[in-house]
């Protein structure tokens, strides 16, 4: 019975042993693993960054141009508000220029009738 519970001993010694190995890989597998997945991310950092002040950038530019945009409509608005006092304007002088034809025309009437006077 000694002899069948060695022989039971040196058979699960040996699984032990033969699991503790396949551990062992499997542990330094998992260290590779590990090394590498941090070497990628160490690779992906930088690119991360840049792509971070990228976005920045484009951001930026982005505000840049709202801001022109507005500055233009703001031109526009004020084109706009000068174009419509020119159009009141031009129509003031149409009028006074009717105003002093009319009046122009009553003057040489006048000075013909004094003409014929004298």
């Amino acid at each position: 019975m000694r002899l069948l519970r060695r022989l039971e001993l040196v058979k699960l010694a040996e699984k032990s042993k033969v699991a503790a190995g396949e551990m062992n890989e499997l542990l330094r597998h998992s260290v590779e693993v590990s090394a590498s997945s941090v070497e990628k991310l160490e690779l992906m950092v930088p690119e991360v960054l840049r792509s971070g002040e990228m976005m920045n950038h484009i951001v930026a530019s982005n505000n840049e141009l709202v801001s022109g945009a507005n500055m233009v409509n703001q031109s526009i608005v004020e084109l706009n508000r000068i174009s419509q006092e020119s159009i009141v304007v031009a129509e003031k002088l149409a009028n006074e220029s009717n105003d002093l034809d009319s009046m122009s025309l009553s003057i040489v009437d006048q000075v013909k009738f004094f003409k014929q006077e004298v």
